[in-house]
């Protein structure tokens, strides 16, 4: 368990954690604060039309102002900022994690038991 708090907090310690937490925390800038609110009323408004289908009479316009709203958000130097940095740390994490795969993998534990369906056979 040591080893993983370890690692963790070696993880954090990475320039690609660093500025994820960067951008992140500039996503609570007070200039974004109107559009993140505006695209999560519009995003709520437009899941509750779109349950109905599109011949809910609300359809177009809920549909258009939930684009509106979330690609003047997603155009913003902060929000990019944070989706590249968060695409980034993703890729890590995969990474990390199929290093991690394969070495447990080749770390199998063999017992002196005779074969059996907990052991498949092995």
């Amino acid at each position: 368990m040591t080893l993983a708090m370890d690692a963790s907090d070696e993880w954090k310690q990475t320039e690609a954690y660093q500025t994820f937490m960067d951008a992140k925390n500039e996503l609570t800038n007070p200039s974004l604060l109107p559009l993140i609110d505006s695209f999560e009323t519009t995003k709520y408004a437009y899941e509750n039309v779109i349950r109905y289908g599109k011949y809910h009479p609300d359809y177009e316009t809920a549909t258009k102002a939930f684009i509106e709203a979330k690609t003047a958000l997603y155009q913003t130097p902060q929000y990019q900022a944070y989706s590249q940095a968060l695409q980034t740390i993703n890729e890590q994490f995969r990474f990390f994690a199929s290093e991690l795969n394969e070495i447990l993998i080749s770390c199998k534990v063999m017992g002196d038991q005779p074969k059996s369906c907990h052991t498949k056979g092995r």
